[in-house]
């Protein structure tokens, strides 16, 4: 796995914050690295079709 630095809105983190808060991922880091997985397998599964 490879770090990568980004740049999120505050808007954003805080939607993370909230979902890592009420125990649906177990921080950060998780949370972005499973939304990203889904959307990016959701796009390829788009693209593909």
């Amino acid at each position: 796995m490879k770090v990568i630095p980004v740049r999120i809105p505050n808007k954003i983190i805080e939607g993370i914050d909230k979902l890592v808060e009420k125990g649906i991922y177990a921080n950060r880091s998780a949370a972005i690295r499973v939304i990203v997985t889904r959307y990016i397998l959701d796009e390829t599964n788009i693209i593909s079709e």
